[in-house]
């Protein structure tokens, strides 16, 4: 009896292949046909802080779904890099750099298949923050107020700013101003 069952189903899978007719070469899909990396992050932009990076990327067009980025920073263009995060969005916050050290990122894209290659890399160099203008003299007539400063090393413009509320809250009058 046993062997009647076997040798019924054995039929059956045949006459079922028959009729299904057998696969083609050009039907079968093949492991290696399936892509299974994620493309390359683009346009990878760095924005310097105080003793901090802003890192920026567009995800890449092409390839399998992103699971995860992976961010390396050195302070060579050339490397080697080191791995600092694995972050689920398009940007990052670098901590704790020296200002006045140039560092250098990449960042790839991780799927079910792996990491894809790095990106272009982009440059940062942290900077301190500014000095306060000294020498503030404000010179009030007829409706107006001429107001002078003494220049700030390292500034390229400044923002002037006012408050009826004893040093608070205070509201930008103009921005980037340049003649001082």
């Amino acid at each position: 009896m046993r062997k009647s069952i076997s040798a019924i189903v054995c039929l059956l899978l045949l006459l079922s292949w028959i009729q299904i007719g057998s696969p083609t070469v050009s039907s079968v899909a093949f492991a290696e046909d399936i892509p299974s990396l994620s493309g390359v992050p683009t346009n990878l932009m760095a924005k310097p802080r105080n003793s901090q990076a802003d890192l920026t990327w567009n995800p890449p067009i092409e390839g399998y779904p992103v699971i995860a980025y992976g961010l390396y920073r050195s302070t060579d263009p050339a490397g080697p890099y080191s791995k600092i995060a694995d972050v689920m969005d398009t940007k990052y916050r670098d901590f704790g750099l020296d200002n006045g050290t140039r560092y250098y990122y990449k960042v790839t894209s991780v799927s079910v298949g792996g990491e894809s290659a790095p990106s272009a890399d982009a440059a940062v160099v942290p900077i301190a923050p500014l000095d306060a203008p000294t020498g503030l003299t404000a010179i009030s007539g007829d409706g107006r107020a001429t107001i002078r400063w003494n220049p700030v090393a390292g500034a390229e413009s400044y923002n002037v700013k006012r408050s009826t509320d004893n040093g608070q809250n205070y509201e930008t009058v103009v921005s980037g101003v340049t003649d001082l």
